[in-house]
This record gives C-alpha cells, structure tokens and sequence, in this order.
C-alpha cells in the first residue's frame, strides 16, 4: 500500500487495490441476493424446507453487507484533506490498521500496513497534512 500527499492541491492518493476488491465482494453479494431470490421462488412453488431457509437467511445478511459496504464504507483513491474529519489507528490481534472518517459519513480503510515503520510514516503524513487523530 502507497499514500502520498500532494501539498499543491491537498489530496491524500492511496495506492492499495482496495477499490477492486470492493468491487468484487460488492458482486459476490449481489450474486447471493440474485441466487436466494431464484431459490425463494423455487420454493413458493415446491413448498419451504430447511434449505429454503439458509438461503433466505444468506440473501438478507447479504442485503445487509451490501447497504453497509454501499452507504459506509467508500474506497476512494483521491481523497482532499478538507473532507477528511479524523484519522484513527486501530490494532487488533497485534496487527494495526488506520481509518479515515469522511465528512459525508463514510470511512476508508487503510488496511495493508505491514511494517512499524509504515505505520509511522503514514502517521507523520497524516499530521503533516493537518488531518486530527482520534
């Protein structure tokens, strides 16, 4: 993952394929919502069992993920520092991860830290950039 800053316009670039990945699992949900749907069908007509039931449950976690990927969490790549509220570093199981609370609601997450020393790069970047932590 690469963050850089670019001073003359005030944008925070993040290089890390998360838009891609989103993407992806965005149309994999969409594939379980489509494929319950066809199941739920199948059964109004052949009668409910318990296997009409796991796909109903599927279907409406899927729903839930896809309107919480959709209406919380963005994967911008260009982000101007002035729709930026906060940063703040998490660690969990030992592992650190950073967010980005957006002043329209949403967050992006920084995810691919690997090293102490990109940790706190990312920190003096943020910093430098004039962007609080919490």
């Amino acid at each position: 993952m690469k963050v850089k800053y670019d001073e003359e316009q005030r944008l925070i670039e993040i290089d890390d394929n998360f838009g891609r990945n989103n993407w992806t699992l965005k149309f994999v949900l969409i594939l379980n919502i489509v494929n319950g749907g066809f199941n739920l069908v199948q059964s109004f007509l052949t009668g409910f069992n318990w296997f009409s039931v796991m796909w109903v449950s599927i279907s409406l976690i899927s729903v839930f993920i896809l309107l919480f990927l959709i209406f919380k969490k963005t994967s911008q790549s260009s982000i101007k520092t002035k729709d930026i509220d906060w940063f703040l570093q998490k660690e969990f199981f030992g592992k650190k991860s950073f967010k980005l609370k957006l002043k329209n609601g949403k967050v992006r997450d920084l995810l691919n830290l690997k090293k102490q020393s990109e940790v706190e790069e990312l920190k003096k970047l943020f910093e430098g950039a004039g962007i609080p932590s919490k």
